[in-house]
């Protein structure tokens, strides 16, 4: 979490580490505080988390039915451990909870729940890409896009905005899109040049966030429609690499996934260039308004909130 009034007292001490030690520790007495005025919002994250777990047992059941009993294992272990920290992590900033007019809600909503949902499946893609389960990795890839598009429409439609969804939104995108193209990589469906163009653009936009918000204040991202056409197509030919694997495609398969490898690079190396302007643009103009504002995309398939 990021809270300015506080970043300014680390700003004014010149990022010592005696000021980040203060600053976390100011920021996890600020979560207590919030867990407290809300333990509707903090119990309903909790059983958000135990619902993903126990979901994620459910689908290693199925996996482990399908031959793939060690991965399933596999899975199911990482998964509960990433939501450890997941959980925590959200419980801690409940106090985003807060609806448009900001008044605060008293349980996740739908459209967190969609975004959070596709953070928490991480794990499982990439153990059931790598180790070889390439069917389970596709639907699991096709229910996270269908999930990063119903989390916008939701949010917008039914008015479901609020401050974590809009953070949560392209941190979530940044951490799928890494996670999913290293994946990939390590089951030799991209190229070495796609994996370190991936890390360029995802780690670029990460890093870049945390740069202007620590050092210049507030950002707030918005997508473009570049950036959305862009991560559209680059999500349908990450679905025709998955294809070919899961179900075979034929001569069609022989065509297509070739080009679909030199398309990725295309298309990651145009992002990483688009990134490269936007945050040499970015940075240039930081001290032209109180808010900072990145227009990106981050996500494979997805778009960053409004």
């Amino acid at each position: 979490m990021f809270i300015e009034e506080y970043l300014q007292d680390v700003r004014a001490a010149k990022y010592s580490p005696a000021a980040w030690a203060r600053y976390i520790s100011r920021i996890w007495l600020r979560g207590r505080a919030d867990v407290s005025a809300n333990p509707g919002a903090a119990r309903s994250v909790l059983v958000l988390g135990l619902v993903f777990f126990a979901l994620t047992f459910a689908g290693c059941v199925l996996l482990g039915m399908s031959h793939a009993v060690d991965t399933a294992r596999r899975v199911l272990v990482a998964t509960g451990l990433w939501l450890i920290p997941l959980t925590t992590g959200l419980v801690l900033h409940v106090g985003l909870l807060r609806n448009r007019e900001g008044y605060s809600l008293s349980a996740i909503n739908p459209a967190t729940v969609l975004t959070v949902a596709r953070l928490a499946v991480v794990p499982a893609l990439c153990y059931t890409l790598v180790e070889g389960h390439a069917q389970a990795a596709f639907w699991i890839f096709i229910a996270a896009m269908a999930s990063d598009v119903l989390d916008g429409w939701l949010a917008r439609s039914m008015r479901q905005e609020t401050g974590l969804g809009k953070i949560l939104d392209p941190i979530t995108d940044i951490v799928f899109g890494l996670a999913l193209f290293l994946a990939m990589r390590a089951a030799g469906l991209v190229t070495p040049v796609a994996a370190a163009l991936a890390i360029l653009r995802y780690g670029g936009f990460l890093a870049g966030g945390f740069f202007l918000y620590v050092t210049h204040g507030p950002v707030r991202i918005n997508s473009t429609l570049p950036g959305k056409i862009g991560g559209l197509l680059l999500a349908v030919i990450v679905g025709f690499l998955l294809l070919g694997p899961a179900y075979g495609a034929g001569r069609f398969g022989y065509v297509l996934t070739p080009l679909a490898r030199d398309a990725v690079v295309v298309m990651l190396a145009a992002g990483v260039l688009h990134g490269a302007v936007l945050g040499w643009h970015n940075w240039k103009h930081a001290e032209d308004t109180p808010e900072k504002v990145i227009r990106a995309h981050f996500g494979a398939g997805g778009r960053a909130n409004p």
